[in-house]
């Protein structure tokens, strides 16, 4: 008998995706040994699916060049196997066991796998470098066990041997095969959903600390839009309602009307503050003209007060205020300069 662990392996998509394009992986360009594959259970819970298929496949073509009188393994043209999965939605796990059910007097095949949700940032993606993610939430990782075992006299280990070299192979041909159905899944709209998602994890990883700190204002921001959104979505749910039962239109329940107003208002609340540290101005020659110094407007978004920040007068104003300044620290420096002369002349008078 023989045992080997595969190395760690990853996916660069998320545990559901791999999930979904697992049990839809046959038929691809790949899995050509495949000959059929049938559901034979399937049993579905509250958090778990366990499904049990059987997938015959044709024997191990490195046995094929085996000459016959060694053994009569190079016989097997066909395997039958049993594919047993158990998908746990709430531990993210997803465990398959495969073995064959035919000719068991020459050898056994026992293989598990494990996938999961990476814990660590891997960098040893199983093939689409091109789509690597910067997120472990978005690489599922695969853990493969498998069991070897051939009752053929001394030649036994030999024979293992032989079976690992051609299961090691069909791993390769496997996730290629897998990869396969997960890139054509995650085409069109999901793939540009997915690259967004990358593109936003990568900026808060980089830039987050710098430019999206988390403030109270920002947090009551993002709780009113998505507050906006639920009562958008509560309206339409509602006015389809009655044209469905074909009932006269009529107001919005009062608790829909009353979360629209404390979300809107809150909305404006939170905008006001973020945007009070006042951003610099877009397309402003000078890059140090900032909103608080245009009369303090309230708000960086206030277009009125933006306007005047951008009109012609405030370079005067911004004159005015920076001569004004200059006097101030003038004045502060010569009312300094006589303090210390008078000073000097009361300590010599006093000599």
């Amino acid at each position: 008998m023989k045992l080997w662990d595969s190395p760690r392996s990853s996916f660069p998509y998320s545990f559901d995706e791999v999930v979904s394009a697992f049990w839809d992986r046959y038929p691809n360009s790949h899995a050509k040994h495949i000959l059929s594959e049938d559901v034979l259970e399937r049993q579905i819970t509250d958090n778990t699916i366990v499904t049990k298929k059987l997938i015959i496949k044709q024997g191990s073509s490195i046995l094929k060049r085996v000459p016959r009188w060694i053994s009569r393994m190079t016989d097997i043209r066909v395997v039958p196997v049993i594919e047993e999965s158990v998908y746990d939605r709430v531990s993210k796990k997803l465990v398959t066991y495969t073995r064959n059910v035919s000719h068991l007097s020459l050898f056994e095949l026992h293989e598990r796998c494990v996938y999961k949700p990476s814990e660590i940032l891997s960098t040893n993606y199983c093939l689409l470098k091109e789509q690597q993610l910067n997120h472990p939430a978005l690489l599922t990782d695969v853990l493969r066990s498998v069991t070897v075992s051939i009752d053929c006299g001394r030649m036994s280990s030999v024979y293992e041997q032989v079976l690992l070299m051609g299961f090691k192979k069909s791993i390769n041909n496997t996730t290629k095969g897998i990869c396969i159905i997960l890139k054509q899944n995650v085409s069109g709209f999901f793939q540009g959903l997915r690259y967004g998602q990358k593109l936003i994890w990568s900026l808060i990883s980089r830039y987050g600390e710098y430019y999206l700190p988390i403030t109270t204002c920002s947090l009551i921001t993002i709780v009113s839009a998505l507050s906006l959104l639920h009562c958008a979505y509560s309206a339409a749910q509602h006015r389809f309602y009655l044209r469905l039962t074909e009932q006269p239109f009529v107001s919005l329940p009062v608790d829909v009307v009353a979360q629209t107003v404390i979300s809107l208002v809150a909305l404006i609340y939170g905008t006001s503050f973020i945007a009070n540290p006042f951003q610099y101005i877009k397309k402003d020659q000078h890059h140090d003209r900032t909103c608080d110094e245009a009369l303090n407007c309230p708000s960086f978004i206030t277009f009125d007060n933006r306007a005047k920040a951008m009109s012609p007068e405030f370079a005067m104003l911004r004159t005015l205020k920076q001569q004004q300044r200059q006097r101030q620290s003038s004045s502060r420096t010569h009312s300094g300069r006589v303090s210390e002369a008078i000073h000097s002349s009361d300590s010599d008078s006093q000599e």
